[in-house]
């Protein structure tokens, strides 16, 4: 009975403690090279829980989404409604370069700011002409180091090694980005190509 008793007051104390008000939220801006991004999601999830937390702020100061918002025209996000008692909270932004994250510690009556900066990536379109430009036209591409696209397919494991010989070649690559067969790992490839390429 004294553990129920004890547990049902430790319950109460954080419940009234919780803040949960439009104040209490986190905050930021969304900037490819340098430049606001419109329309990327982003997501507030409580470290201990692991589960979406907060409303994205409305227009109106009114809740929105559970956890979530979507940057405006100059990149700006905010989720509020938030525990708020010293907790950590991921931010999650996910951007045409990939998932970016950021932990931070959101106290009560706070808004935490964080900013996110992004480079522009190339896209599966850039990657699938620079294959065809060298293996069909010849080497007439924008990319200027045949080597070091070689290099990076040969870099690439499963499973972009069609042949099963151990290696990935520039045919294999050029193979994936022309057949639709293969339109599942289009873009895990361009992907893993960007990582290689220090894009990402």
């Amino acid at each position: 009975m004294l553990l129920l008793t004890m547990a049902l007051t430790l319950t109460l104390i954080g419940s009234v403690n919780a803040c949960y008000n439009i104040s209490d939220g986190i905050d930021g801006y969304v900037y490819c090279d340098c430049k606001p991004v419109e329309g990327i999601t982003i997501h507030v999830y409580r470290k201990t829980t692991g589960l979406l937390e907060g409303y994205g702020v409305k227009d109106d100061l009114t809740q929105g989404d559970l956890g979530t918002d979507i940057t405006d025209s100059n990149g700006y996000f905010h989720i509020a409604w938030l525990y708020a008692v010293g907790e950590t909270y991921i931010v999650e932004a996910l951007t045409p370069a990939g998932t970016l994250t950021q932990e931070v510690v959101v106290n009560c009556g706070t808004t935490t700011h964080v900013e996110f900066c992004y480079k522009h990536v190339p896209t599966l379109g850039y990657w699938r002409h620079e294959f065809n430009a060298w293996i069909i036209k010849g080497g007439l591409s924008a990319h200027e180091n045949y080597d070091e696209l070689v290099s990076w397919c040969n870099q690439l494991g499963e499973p972009y090694d069609l042949n099963d010989d151990g290696k990935v070649t520039l045919y294999e690559c050029q193979t994936i980005y022309n057949s639709v067969s293969y339109k599942d790992m289009w873009h895990p490839l361009t992907d893993e190509l960007n990582t290689l390429a220090g894009y990402l």
